[in-house]
């Protein structure tokens, strides 16, 4: 019987092997790919390979000739039934289906499979939420970025790097239970190279720079109205764009998935430039709505960035910062309204349509002009959840950050068996999530 280290050894050089295997299938000419199609492979092998690989998928559906002799059963061009029996059998794997959970911290979902196969949380694979607006008998409609930002791309993450990249501390304590300390130290050294607990992306100097553009330029501003707020001038206009591209989603593999200090800053600004925000300062124009230039800061900016707020500030941003800190699972309002616009059923848009209060509702720009009096309090209250965190990046970073650990005795829960979440099986990138547009596809 194999060792637990022949085991790791197995599945890293799989993993390794196929990974390989199809960056190099992916670089041969179309025409090679249509031959393998054509002669050389099986029905079963070609479904496996659509499952696993984007191009692959891309290629079959487009090619009658492999249709004609793998699917002949099936209506030209490709059935739409064998598409939805993939999504079936994708949304089937126990690997997709935590991945996808953990991804919009769906705890309790994804608790229910790592306690029933612990193997799940040394699984990897890539996860992406198109940010799309779902209408019924209609084609997915995307959302412009300049309305809302979506998440980013997790790319080639297991449910235990998706919680540490989000500052679930809770959430590692549970897993924890299930894990070798070498598995943990092991992942914390792939999305922590350096062994600190930080965002490898931003600059909070630029970030500053851009706010300060984008905040002189909305008090020369004097076409703002409360109620449209995508009335403005082109100057306010390309700064706040530029504010956008920075700090939009990109793919993600190393690094905290965003810097609240970000956010912090956005809402500072109320601290800082307090007269500017008032009614009747002298330095705002005269405006239609004297709050114009307040209530374009809480939606167009505050709660924009508030989008990309990694899972354990997003959750409470959306269920109350001024609420205790019981936290339900998911990113929810106070109603337990879906937060996220990719999953709202009245399709209305964080950083748009509205911005979240202080209590955790949903305050319309249509019907109030979405005028926050608890702005105060949100930059306080902010502000001490990010500082007491420190005090969990210090202890883990002793735990994992040192360049060298002694090994220690296992006293982790013992893995049970090599089931449907077996770490063989997420060898390959099967875990890429083909069929992320579908709303279906990550509600397990």
């Amino acid at each position: 019987m194999q060792n637990s280290k022949d085991i790791e050894a197995s599945v890293t050089e799989s993993k390794l092997y196929v990974e390989d295997a199809l960056g190099l299938f992916s670089l041969l000419p179309r025409e090679i790919h249509l031959m393998l199609l054509h002669q050389y492979l099986s029905r079963s092998s070609i479904i496996n390979l659509m499952r696993t690989s984007k191009l692959f998928f891309k290629l079959v559906i487009d090619d009658e000739v492999t249709q004609k002799n793998h699917f002949p059963y099936l209506s030209l061009p490709l059935a739409e039934s064998l598409v939805e029996a993939l999504k079936t059998i994708n949304q089937m794997n126990p690997i997709r289906r935590i991945l996808g959970h953990c991804a919009l911290a769906e705890w309790d979902h994804a608790r229910a499979l790592w306690e029933d196969d612990p193997m799940l949380l040394s699984c990897k694979g890539t996860l992406f939420h198109p940010n799309l607006t779902y209408v019924d008998g209609q084609d997915p409609i995307p959302i412009p970025f300049e309305k809302n930002p979506g998440r980013c791309e997790l790319k080639g993450l297991t449910p235990w790097m998706m919680a540490f990249i989000n500052e679930e501390y809770d959430i590692l304590a549970e897993m924890n239970r299930f894990m070798p300390e070498q598995e943990q130290k092991k992942q914390f050294d792939e999305i922590f190279p350096d062994g600190k607990i930080k965002d490898y992306r931003f600059n909070l100097k630029v970030v500053e720079k851009l706010l300060y553009d984008l905040f002189h330029a909305l008090l020369s501003d004097g076409t703002l109205e409360d109620r449209e707020l995508d009335v403005m001038q082109q100057r306010t206009r390309d700064t706040l764009l530029k504010f956008y591209q920075y700090i939009k989603p990109i793919k993600h593999q190393k690094g905290l998935v965003f810097d609240p200090h970000i956010y912090l800053l956005t809402l500072s600004y109320y601290d800082k430039f307090r007269d500017e925000f008032a009614p009747r300062s002298n330095y705002v124009p005269r405006y239609k709505d004297p709050m114009c230039i307040r209530v374009f800061w809480c939606v167009r900016v505050e709660e924009y960035t508030a989008n990309l707020l990694q899972s354990i500030d997003l959750r409470k941003h959306t269920q109350g910062l001024g609420e205790d800190d019981t936290l339900k699972s998911g990113c929810v309002t106070k109603e337990n309204e879906p937060f996220f616009p990719f999953r709202s059923p009245k399709h209305l848009i964080p950083g748009y349509d509205y911005c979240m209060t202080f209590w955790g509702h949903k305050h319309l720009v249509k019907d109030y002009g979405a005028y926050r009096s608890e702005e105060l309090s949100f930059h306080g209250t902010f502000k001490r959840r990010v500082e007491a965190r420190l005090k969990n990046r210090k202890l883990y970073e002793e735990k994992y950050g040192a360049a060298s650990m002694e090994a220690k005795p296992n006293s982790a829960k013992p893995l049970p068996h090599f089931g449907s979440g077996s770490p063989f099986i997420s060898a390959s990138p099967a875990t890429e999530d083909l069929y992320a547009d579908s709303p279906a596809a990550t509600l397990g």
